[in-house]
């Protein structure tokens, strides 16, 4: 039996080729994607390992005004070898004139701590001298530096540039280092940063940091963890929005191997039924079932050997190819050295390798559990009990109702689990939704043809009737055509889902588009006025500003806007409405109050109870009757009336401009701005919108293209599929078909009846499964992104795309069996 298998695939090898591609395709898209998604996190993770390499504990500084200084309590612990205190406030700088743009400030303390690399220059050695961590700077230039520490502009000389942080290399930001003397003058009251420290011989990371916290002033904002601790903490928020894509994709690979598992079973199918003869003359000359069935393993077992072995290095040459051009792809993280562990590869290899064996057993039982007259008289009919066909039905009911159990359970899940969660509850449903298609269909087909004797077509009663003579392979094309239709129709309505989310930003709604912040307490009336009479400036708004406190401790300053002002302003947002607090993205209120709910706030040592609303943007808006009562009562309080109180400082011009959301960031109207605030000599600094939105824009569809090119591949890989069962269906009618051609139907005729049996089964599975894959694609997506669609999976997916994907696949099963037809050469019976 082994020998015959080798015969089989050493003469007949291109029976095999399609199977062959189905393991080659899953095995590398599993090892590619594998490769890049350890790749990519075992390299954020050495990024972030980097400033901590010589580190043992970190101390994680928010000091305020009257603290004591940090770094000399962590000093004077015992165990502590040496420590630094990388400090950090926000700045402003300028090149020349009077336009500035916020910048990081850190200190830098050469020594045993000191991991950052100098590329170009050397390290300051006073005051006035910086380090740069951007290329925009030349060595020697000299800068405008603004400091909350500093009353008036210092110039600071550019000396060196150093090697970018994780955050800088990640996120985008640029820094400028100095001196700690230097940081300390410009910083002010306020101490923020990390201190890192090094333990004593003999001192455990453990030890040092309950000691360091035992040390520290109680309530004081800190927080110490070990550095490895802390780098794994910074890693994952790094990537606790970016791994949900990452698993999405690992899910997905999953599902395409699924996928391509169907169609390895339907490949072996095909091969299994053009071979029963053969195994019928093999069994009628001795050989035994265990025999027979032993050369299907062999064969399955070589082939799936020899598509895993090339699969395996084809999809790491993939990978690597994508990481080498990572920087183009939008991917900040440097994945030069893509790789898989070996042992990796090889179990993925196996995975291919049992897939093809679990795939092979029951086609091969299929065929030779057939009677042996049977499969020697007539190997196009195959009757199944109904018993079967019933139990096989309420199987597949049963493993919906399983998918819609597990569905009800997602919306309780925490992000990554809520995707494995909704992937998988929607794989239960389209599963069982597609054996109980498989079966019911061709029944309903065979049926429907008894009635379609009225029409004057007999071909199109010949054809819905041989739907019911093979009903296994009517169900395997049924089911075939339903997985491609489901998988490609869930990606691109879920791609709608997960773009809209990830452009969110880049449409700008709820956001402003140029925003310029007084680097003093107020921005001047008169530039108010001048930009707001800029060609190109829709509107220009100085809102007052506000410290609003929280019940958790935290503080942060709100601007007044009312829903009439947001809607002049905001890009498809409104303003607060009365009662209301909008917080944008980085508000500590935003992740402890649900939208909707209300929250006790102080605003100007007055309680206030606000309505929290979530933004779209990043800063936060409030109701001005909020801000303009607590003053009031405040101000009572202390015999002061309104009209003589000092107004409200206003921080900064919002404005809107006209045109699109996703503007170049150079456009004319900027730049009329910028003319403007250099002839009113304001003290500014400027920051747009526009060049972060086309960066969002940009990486989302990067983003979405790797799971659009690998939906392609499981299209094709479903495309053999229906080619396989096609063809073997085709193969099957030859006889009918010799038969009806002697009785006088013609070839035209004969094509007909061909393209009814396919176009009857192939229409309803594929409409069905645009259906099915739509509103499971919508669900998954809402799912991932966190969106409006996790409470229930009633969405309505697009008619035009199921409409297309309908007509596609009817297409593309009618051109396989015309191609099929056209190789076919009935032969008369005889």
């Amino acid at each position: 039996m082994i020998r015959l298998a080798l015969a089989q695939l050493r003469r007949r090898g291109l029976r095999y080729l399609s199977l062959f591609f189905s393991i080659f395709a899953a095995v590398a898209l599993t090892v590619a994607t594998a490769a890049i998604t350890t790749t990519l996190q075992r390299t954020v993770g050495e990024i972030f390992d980097r400033p901590y390499a010589n580190a043992d504990v970190v101390v994680t500084v928010r000091y305020s005004a009257g603290d004591a200084d940090p770094l000399t309590s962590v000093r004077s612990v015992p165990g502590v070898a040496d420590a630094v205190f990388d400090r950090t406030f926000r700045g402003a700088i300028a090149d020349t004139g009077t336009v500035y743009r916020s910048t990081y400030v850190q200190s830098i303390t050469d020594g045993p701590l000191q991991w950052r690399s100098l590329t170009e220059g050397g390290f300051p050695t006073s005051d006035n001298e910086v380090l740069a961590t951007d290329d925009d700077h030349a060595i020697g230039q000299k800068l405008s530096l603004e400091a909350p520490g500093i009353p008036d502009t210092t110039r600071v000389r550019i000396v060196g540039r150093v090697e970018k942080s994780a955050q800088e290399q990640l996120i985008g930001s640029d820094s400028i280092l100095a001196t700690p003397a230097a940081v300390d003058a410009w910083s002010g009251d306020s101490r923020t940063g990390e201190i890192r420290v090094m333990a004593a011989p003999g001192t455990t990371p453990e030890a040092l940091a309950g000691a360091i916290r035992t040390a520290l002033p109680q309530g004081s904002s800190t927080a110490v963890t070990t550095a490895t601790a802390h780098t794994a903490e910074l890693s994952d928020r790094y990537l606790s929005k970016r791994d949900r894509y990452f698993l999405l994709l690992a899910v997905f690979i999953a599902v395409v191997a699924a996928v391509a598992g169907l169609v390895i079973l339907s490949a072996f199918s095909v091969l299994t039924g053009e071979r029963q003869r053969e195994f019928a003359l093999l069994r009628s000359t001795g050989a035994s079932t265990t025999q027979i069935l032993t050369s299907v393993i062999v064969e399955a077992t070589i082939l799936g050997a020899l598509a895993g072995v090339l699969g395996a290095p084809a999809g790491l040459w993939l990978a690597r190819i994508a990481g080498e051009n990572a920087a183009a792809l939008g991917v900040r993280v440097p994945l030069a050295d893509v790789a898989l562990p070996g042992a990796w590869q090889a179990v993925i290899v196996f995975l291919g390798v049992v897939t093809a064996v679990l795939a092979a057993l029951p086609a091969g039982r299929s065929v030779v559990r057939r009677p042996i007259t049977q499969s020697l008289a007539s190997p196009d009919v195959s009757q199944q009990s109904t018993l079967r066909r019933v139990l096989t039905f309420v199987l597949g009911a049963a493993t919906t109702a399983a998918g819609l159990a597990a569905a009800t359970v997602v919306p309780g899940l925490t992000a990554k689990r809520a995707v494995v969660g909704s992937v998988g509850a929607a794989s239960l449903i389209a599963l069982g939704i597609l054996v109980m298609l498989a079966v019911l269909l061709p029944a309903l087909i065979n049926r429907l043809s008894r009635v379609m004797g009225v029409l004057p077509a007999p071909t199109l009663q010949l054809g819905a009737a041989f739907v019911g003579r093979q009903p296994q392979r009517s169900g395997a094309l049924v089911a075939i055509i339903f997985a491609g239709v489901t998988l490609v129709s869930a990606v691109l309505h879920g791609q709608d889902i997960i773009r809209d989310h990830l452009t969110a930003g880049a449409r700008g709604t709820g956001d402003i588009d140029v925003t310029v912040t007084a680097l003093e307490d107020s921005v001047p009336d008169d530039l108010v006025t001048a930009i707001r009479s800029t060609a190109g400036v829709v509107a220009a708004i100085a809102p007052d500003a506000a410290r609003v406190d929280n019940p958790w401790g935290n503080s942060e300053n709100v601007l007044t806007l009312d829903q009439a002002t947001g809607g002049q302003l905001l890009r498809g947002g409104v303003g607060a409405a009365p009662g209301e607090i909008i917080v944008g993205d980085y508000s500590p209120i935003r992740d402890r109050v649900k939208e909707g709910r209300q929250v006790e706030l102080t605003i100007f040592d007055q309680p206030v109870t606000a309505t929290v609303r979530h933004g779209s943007g990043r800063t936060s808006f409030i109701a001005p009757g909020l801000v303009d009562g607590a003053r009031a009562r405040s101000l009572a309080t202390k015999g002061v009336s309104v009209d003589k109180a000092p107004p409200l400082p206003r921080p900064a011009i919002l404005i809107r401009t006209d045109g699109p959301p996703d503007q170049v960031a150079d456009n004319p109207t900027l730049s009329a701005i910028g003319d403007v605030i250099a002839q009113n000599e304001a003290r500014v600094s400027v920051a747009e919108s526009f060049s972060t939105r086309a960066e969002i824009a940009a990486t989302a569809d990067r983003i979405l293209t790797m799971s659009t090119l690998m939906t392609l591949v499981a299209g094709l890989i479903a495309g053999v599929g229906v080619a396989n069962t096609v063809t073997l269906a085709v193969r099957e009618r030859a006889r009918d078909r010799a038969l009806l051609g002697a009785l006088g139907m013609s070839r035209g005729g004969q094509l007909m009846m061909l393209l009814t049996e396919v176009t009857v089964l192939a229409i309803p599975a594929a409409f069905i499964a645009a259906i099915a894959g739509g509103v499971l694609g919508i669900w998954v997506g809402g799912a991932v992104t966190s969106g409006s669609y996790q409470s229930g999976i009633l969405p309505a997916p697009d008619a035009a795309t199921i409409g297309a994907l309908t007509v596609s696949a009817l297409q593309t099963v009618c051109v396989f069996t015309l191609v099929a037809a056209g190789r076919g050469r009935p032969k008369l019976p005889t």
